[in-house]
């Protein structure tokens, strides 16, 4: 064994002592659902989705599909006011 392989023997041993401790001996511990459904509801509202590059993609499309529809709705109403003239 090399010296470090002796030096992470003794890290782990030392590790595996403390953490009998603290490692719980009896049942595993149950949340109730209330617990269980109020944090599912934290964690969805905390985390922050990036969009991705297809929801981009739509809105874009959206947007210069309606820009175009407005711009073509006041050229028709131009050429409208045009000829009642």
């Amino acid at each position: 064994m090399s010296f470090d392989d002796l030096i992470a023997k003794g890290i782990r041993e030392t590790l595996d002592e403390k953490c009998a401790e603290y490692r719980p001996t009896g049942k595993k511990h149950n949340f109730s659902i209330g617990y269980k459904i109020l944090r599912g509801i934290i964690i969805r509202f905390r985390v922050k989705r990036v969009p991705s590059v297809r929801s981009v993609n739509i809105i874009l499309t959206t947007v210069i599909s309606m820009s175009f529809a407005l711009l073509g709705l006041g050229l028709f109403k131009c050429v409208l006011k045009g000829e009642t003239k």
